[in-house]
């Protein structure tokens, strides 16, 4: 009995000292201990101090550390580890309808049918222009060039149309640009800057600007006089077809016009019949 009492005794020192050490190993007051074991039951917090050494007892005290509000229970083999589920993807905007396109492009497309009502598109001018508008804002050229037209021939705000004409930068809206400049029509009239703008749209190969920087070159409108150079912009212009270049070019191989290296009848009356077979009266006469 003596010895049974005092065995007794020894394991009970031996659970108070364990009891001790899991409340340190947690960092938690006796209550959170004493809660811990009804939780568990008796005999598993039991098996939980005798195993204080195990991994198993260090994966639990770390996860009731960090979950308090967990119940820690024995693992099984076959228990599954638990997984968290990814977040649900965010839901999209809604789109307007312009950004429905994919890009710039397909908006200005897309615009540009309904302006002209065209590809089994209604016509649709107010949605049209509201496409170019966001097809011009991001950068698109012909969106900036279309967005010009709109602003000169419909509203008549030739600020606003020289803005957009300038920001695109093409052939046809350097062109265009120039016709401001060269006309009285909103915008302060400048031979110097119509000129700048028609070599601008001619060397990029738009054959009516040829054409037109051709004739200020020929009289030094806005720009040196040189008979030669004027020349060569008609051949540039001719070649892709132009008439009025076609006949200027053949008066420049005439002899009392010249600008040329040398005079060329040759040249000259296949220019004019060339003209001529297009209709231009001046050619035939």
């Amino acid at each position: 009995a003596a010895r049974t009492i005092g065995g007794g005794r020894c394991a009970l020192g031996s659970f108070k000292a364990e009891v001790g050490a899991l409340q340190g190993a947690l960092g938690s007051s006796k209550a959170q201990v004493d809660a811990l074991q009804a939780a568990l039951g008796r005999s598993n917090f039991f098996w939980v101090l005798s195993r204080s050494r195990c991994s198993w007892h260090g994966r639990a005290v770390d996860r009731y550390r960090d979950r308090s509000d967990l119940v820690l229970e024995p693992e099984s083999p076959s228990k599954q580890p638990r997984t968290q589920q990814p977040p649900p993807p965010p839901s999209m905007p809604p789109r307007r309808s312009a950004d429905a396109a994919r890009s710039s492009h397909n908006t200005f497309e897309l615009g540009l049918r309904l302006y002209l009502g065209e590809a089994g598109v209604l016509m649709d001018y107010d949605e049209a222009v509201q496409l170019f508008r966001i097809a011009a804002d991001q950068g698109h050229a012909n969106a900036q060039h279309s967005t010009g037209v709109v602003y000169r021939d419909q509203r008549q705000d030739y600020g606003e149309a020289t803005r957009w004409f300038r920001l695109s930068g093409l052939a046809t809206a350097q062109y265009n640009l120039a016709a401001l400049y060269h006309k009285d029509t909103g915008v302060h009239q400048s031979d110097g800057k119509a000129a700048r703008y028609s070599r601008l749209a001619a060397d990029q190969g738009f054959a009516e600007a040829q054409r037109n920087i051709g004739n200020c070159l020929l009289i030094g409108e806005g720009v040196a006089q040189d008979v030669g150079e004027a020349a060569c912009y008609y051949r540039l212009a001719a070649d892709q077809g132009h008439v009025d270049a076609m006949y200027s070019l053949a008066r420049r191989y005439c002899a009392d016009e010249g600008g040329l290296p040398q005079q060329d009848y040759g040249e000259a009356a296949r220019w004019f019949r060339l003209a001529a077979d297009q209709g231009y009266a001046e050619a035939v006469r």
